[in-house]
């Protein structure tokens, strides 16, 4: 008998949870798109931490590769910490976050949000509190994560990334 782990059924997991993201990202990236074709964004900045910056990273390489729109990655504790706001009117801001229930990234979202930003919640919890504070979700959509290392959600959150850069 083999055993598998729950990283290695994870990362199986990952093709069909890219498969069916591309139902449930449709409608939120319709709305997401026509937003930002009103009033397109000169800067696209980040928010995020842990395997969720990776992934912002590689959204990073997309977003300036393939719509020369330069992407830079905020710190979270400028809003939880310091209780500062950054000027983001008009802007594109993606907090990216697989629970969405981190308070640091939260707050930087209502931040950016107070400050006029279009700002996006990706994250795994069309439900979070993330998501309550962003007018636009798009939701990876791979179900709990099991494993130690974040896995089918990285895949999941990268995948999100590639979609919305193409729409």
């Amino acid at each position: 008998m083999t055993h598998r782990s729950f990283m290695a059924e994870e990362i199986a997991a990952a093709p069909e949870i890219v498969a069916r993201q591309a139902e449930a990202l449709a409608r939120p990236l319709a709305g997401l798109i026509a937003c930002l074709n009103r009033a397109p964004p000169r800067l696209v900045v980040t928010c995020a931490r842990g395997s969720s910056a990776h992934a912002a990273t590689f959204g990073k390489h997309l977003i300036e590769r393939y719509l020369a729109i330069p992407v830079a990655a905020a710190a979270p504790s400028i809003a939880s910490v310091y209780r500062g706001g950054l000027r983001l009117k008009d802007q594109l801001v993606l907090v990216i976050s697989q629970s969405g229930k981190s308070d640091d990234l939260i707050a930087f979202a209502e931040q950016a949000r107070l400050s006029g930003a279009v700002t996006v919640a990706v994250t795994n919890d069309a439900a979070a509190p993330l998501a309550q504070v962003c007018p636009f979700v798009l939701p990876i959509g791979a179900g709990p994560e099991l494993s130690v290392a974040a896995t089918k959600t990285f895949v999941a959150t990268a995948s999100a990334l590639l979609r919305l850069t193409a729409a």
